[in-house]
């Protein structure tokens, strides 16, 4: 299971629903519009988003529902259609993470006036180096497969002075509107940015 297109996934339905869902009259609403012959139990959706605390993995016919919902024929197209794009020049602006080198620093922004300067590691993971408002702090630690402006970043693996804490998702409203590769001789402070 890519949690990180799990993510991406319930962004989407939310982006369709025009609302975050983060309350039991959210899950009813999202609910109330799925075609009849496809509904999905408030529990189920509460996992799926994390709302409730869970090890469960959703079942492809659970995902497969959500991707119709934003347009796609299943989940295997809706994983197609976005590893597809990560791969290639149709998202503006896209850097995947394994192209990067340790050392490499990388300047994300997202509305409003939030923003998070990471650090790629030895072991694949970004280190956040500096933040503003967001809930990502300094020194946290976090793995994503690919960063894109005009989607949410999909912090996943995030590491908080060795706990594990929960997947984050920056952004989520309206997508990263700035992920740009820092060059060494930059200021590398962000507060000067926003």
């Amino acid at each position: 299971m890519n949690r990180q297109l799990l993510q991406l996934l319930t962004w989407k339905v939310e982006q369709r629903l025009g609302r975050r869902l983060d309350t039991p009259k959210d899950f009813e609403h999202l609910i109330a519009q799925l075609p009849q012959q496809e509904l999905l139990s408030m529990s189920t959706l509460k996992r799926v988003w994390h709302y409730v605390p869970s090890q469960h993995v959703p079942r492809e016919n659970t995902l497969s529902i959500l991707a119709r919902f934003v347009g796609c024929a299943d989940w295997d197209d809706f994983c197609k259609q976005h590893d597809t794009a990560c791969d290639s020049a149709f998202l503006s602006n896209v850097i995947k993470t394994s192209d990067l080198k340790e050392g490499d620093n990388v300047l994300l922004e997202w509305s409003p006036n939030r923003s998070c300067l990471v650090r790629k590691m030895k072991d694949e993971n970004l280190l956040v180096v500096e933040t503003q408002n967001s809930k990502l702090q300094q020194g946290d630690i976090f793995y994503t497969e690919w960063i894109a402006e005009g989607f949410p970043l999909c912090a996943t693996n995030v590491q908080r002075k060795g706990v594990s804490l929960p997947d984050y998702i920056a952004g989520r409203r309206q997508g990263l509107r700035t992920v740009r590769i820092m060059q060494q001789k930059e200021d590398m402070s962000i507060k000067q940015s926003c």
